[in-house]
């Protein structure tokens, strides 16, 4: 079983080395991996990443049936607070902060079905015609 999982992590895209490694011995039925990445390679579409992302969140337990726009609402605040931080010591803000407010606004609008493109889109033209 350990195998087939280690073999379908290295068979994702960019995906360089996966290093196996048990962390706990009472847990044996765990897996821990390091997984090293070209960051080259890494090229997903926002689709991919969008539904990735949240499967990773919800297998964690941090998104479930009874997540809250509230909760959604908070988590972006909390990305918002890291990626502040980022901005107060350094000439240039780190750029994943940025992309975890991203990954938690896309994640709220696929919890909530919501077509986040068309809604882009939309105010777009909104902006576009504002004087």
């Amino acid at each position: 079983m350990k195998s087939q999982l280690i073999k379908v992590i290295q068979d994702l895209a960019g995906v360089v080395s996966v290093e196996p490694f048990h962390i706990s011995p009472d847990e044996p039925y765990r897996l821990f991996c390091i997984v090293t990445f070209d960051e080259k390679e890494l090229r997903l579409s926002q689709e991919e990443v969008q539904q990735r992302n949240y499967a990773a969140t919800e297998r964690r337990g941090l998104i479930h049936d009874h997540t809250s726009v509230f909760d959604f609402c908070e988590k972006i605040g909390e990305e918002l607070g890291e990626l502040t931080v980022s901005c107060q010591y350094k000439t240039k803000f780190d750029p994943k902060e940025l992309a975890d407010i991203v990954i938690v606004c896309e994640s709220m609008a696929l919890h909530y079905g919501i077509d986040l493109q068309k809604e882009k889109e939309l105010k777009m033209f909104v902006n576009e015609k504002r004087k």
